[in-house]
């Protein structure tokens, strides 16, 4: 691991500690994380619809070490339908991934060395 593979990973431990929110990856009934940490993150972006008009849309992501998204030593590849259900503050919410436009993965990688990956969600519950 590189200096900036450590830096990313020091980073990561922060980000869960200081802002990280605990609940469940939930895939499907045998598919699941059930405590995992993720940071979440809001961003506005730019989305064309089909007609290649451009607007504003805030989306909401989920920051997560890759490493933490693994199912009997399998790393999941967060799809669209994927769920992250939590309680804060009291309220049960659940979150369903999804892309944030138009032809745009559900996820990407936040650093080169693949170790953070940002999940695009829609909150689906609260």
């Amino acid at each position: 691991m590189n200096a900036i593979a450590r830096a990313v990973a020091s980073m990561a431990r922060t980000l869960k500690q200081v802002a990280g929110r605990t609940g469940a990856y939930v895939r499907s009934s045998s598919v699941s994380i059930y405590s995992i940490t993720a940071t979440p993150a809001e961003m506005r972006q730019e989305v064309l619809d089909t007609a290649g008009l451009g607007t504003g849309v805030f989306v909401y992501g989920l920051l997560f070490t890759a490493a933490d998204l693994t199912v009997g030593g399998v790393r999941l590849e967060p799809r669209s339908g994927d769920r992250f259900e939590e309680t804060y503050q009291l309220a049960d919410i659940a979150w369903e991934a999804m892309p944030p436009g138009p032809k745009q993965p559900v996820f990407e990688w936040a650093d080169a060395s693949g170790i953070l990956l940002m999940v695009w969600f829609k909150k689906v519950k609260r």
